[in-house]
């Protein structure tokens, strides 16, 4: 569930984040940094499934845990989905 936090009076929740670094890291982001993390590049995961950004966006209240991962085509914003080759 969304952690409600004050920041600036916005909601914002913890979202994991892959990058360089290596493994996951807690960042405290509202919805609308967590979009336009989605369209830069990223895939994002809920409880091992794959979701696009409007469903982030229609979901952010209900949302498990999130986590960003980069894309691993450049600029493909699409994660495969089953059935589809990576």
């Amino acid at each position: 569930m969304m952690e409600e936090q004050s920041n600036n009076d916005e909601a914002t929740r913890i979202v994991q984040l892959t990058g360089s670094w290596g493994g996951l890291m807690p960042h405290e982001l509202t919805k609308e940094q967590t979009l336009e993390l989605l369209n830069n590049n990223r895939w994002a995961y809920s409880d091992g499934t794959p979701l696009l950004s409007e469903e982030v966006d229609a979901q952010w209240e209900t949302i498990g845990e999130l986590i960003l991962f980069p894309s691993l085509v450049g600029g493909g914003t699409l994660s495969p989905h089953v059935g589809e080759e990576e």
